[in-house]
């Protein structure tokens, strides 16, 4: 998915991306739902940005999976204390328990289909200890989803760098897909790389059924960390 961009994800990210206020309200979150929390496991944890700042500014022991093995490395480079592997969402075996499960930055919506947001979910709940949390990012819906057809530019514009990305936006059948087009101006070179990334477009509902049919429950906060919402479920009961 990002394997074209990795190097510059985080240059590009940190331009709009306050990655310090989302971790802020994370820690909030995780301070009134389980204040005894020590342990998180971050699900899709991309170059370990989330899981760095609540290691080093809130105390937390922080571990991280990703499907990209390069987000893995950086990751690990970052939260030197914690254990990062490579590892698909939707079936994976730690062996091992944590207080927090996160899925953040719409991570989820990479599954596609409930049926595989089911399983992902599923593999959330058994990864958390009895008492902890979980902490998902639901991607855009269909309805909700903006853009289609537009196309949108971010840009790097540092002395040591220039990066160029367009991206346009489609919607096939329950999925949106977005293609990336970037143009990289780094070392006296320059580069022209392409990415296709495509996301599942649930409800919100449909989402809210795959935490139910692994039998948790939740709460739904409407604005979440960047205006699409976040769930925050436990084992029902």
């Amino acid at each position: 998915m990002f394997d074209k961009s990795f190097e510059y994800y985080d240059r590009i990210y940190r331009e709009f991306k306050d990655y310090h206020a989302e971790a802020k309200k994370i820690d909030e979150i995780i301070k009134q739902k389980k204040p005894d929390a020590k342990s998180i496991l971050d699900v899709a944890c991309g170059t370990g940005e989330h899981a760095h700042i609540l290691t080093e500014q809130y105390g937390y022991n922080v571990d991280g999976i990703d499907i990209e093995p390069a987000f893995v490395e950086i990751a690990q480079s970052k939260c030197t204390a914690g254990e990062f592997s490579v590892a698909d969402m939707t079936d994976f075996d730690l062996g091992k328990e944590y207080d927090v499960v996160t899925c953040l930055f719409s991570a989820i919506g990479y599954v596609k289909t409930i049926e595989n947001t089911t399983k992902a979910i599923g593999e959330f709940a058994r990864h958390v200890r009895p008492g902890g949390i979980i902490i998902v990012e639901p991607w855009i819906s269909k309805k909700d989803f903006e853009g289609v057809g537009n196309y949108h530019l971010k840009t790097v514009d540092a002395e040591d760098l220039k990066v160029a990305r367009i991206s346009y936006s489609e919607i096939i059948g329950n999925i949106s897909r977005i293609t990336f087009q970037y143009l990289i101006g780094a070392d006296g070179k320059f580069a022209h790389e392409r990415e296709v990334h495509e996301l599942g477009l649930l409800t919100n509902e449909e989402l809210a059924g795959c935490f139910e049919a692994n039998g948790l429950e939740y709460d739904f906060d409407e604005i979440g960390l960047m205006d699409r919402g976040l769930f925050v479920a436990k084992q029902a009961g």
